[in-house]
């Protein structure tokens, strides 16, 4: 696990660059203010932190891809 922090890059097209160069699997986790955001290899997703539904959204994603449940264990 790397941490960066990389302050307002992440409310530009940061992420959305970031999903061009991910490859497999991988994907990426950051928090801007009160939402989360998750970066997947030409996918980004997002929700607000304490919506359950919008992270049950992404887990489900997650899992339909293949990532074990041990690695869908971001912080909020």
């Amino acid at each position: 696990m790397i941490y960066l922090n990389i302050g307002l890059l992440c409310t530009s097209d940061f992420p959305d660059a970031l999903s061009k160069v991910l490859t497999g699997n991988w994907y990426v986790d950051m928090k801007v203010d009160n939402t989360k955001i998750l970066v997947f290899k030409d996918k980004v997703l997002s929700y607000e932190i304490g919506d359950f539904l919008g992270k049950k959204v992404i887990i489900d994603y997650c899992k339909n891809i293949g990532i074990p449940d041990e690695q869908m264990d971001w912080s909020e």
